[in-house]
């Protein structure tokens, strides 16, 4: 079944984290967060990065939303 590999991680990659990229830009802004245009340190692909606000996603009761949106 050709789905559920798509999306697997290698496993020799690492987790990425916030300080292994610069951000260039802001994309986009909404209601819960924003998007950033981003480049890794390491071999300078260029990512979008979206950044949610806790508190908002809590306060609409959006966690489950959230989460699926975290699975895609």
């Amino acid at each position: 079944m050709r789905g559920a590999t798509l999306y697997q991680r290698k496993k020799k990659e690492k987790e990425s984290e916030l300080k292994d990229f610069i951000v260039k830009s802001v994309i986009g802004k909404g209601s819960f967060g924003k998007v950033f245009l981003v480049e890794h340190n390491e071999d300078g692909n260029v990512y979008a990065m979206k950044s949610l606000r806790k508190d908002v996603i809590l306060d609409y009761d959006q966690i489950e939303s959230t989460l699926l949106e975290k699975d895609i």
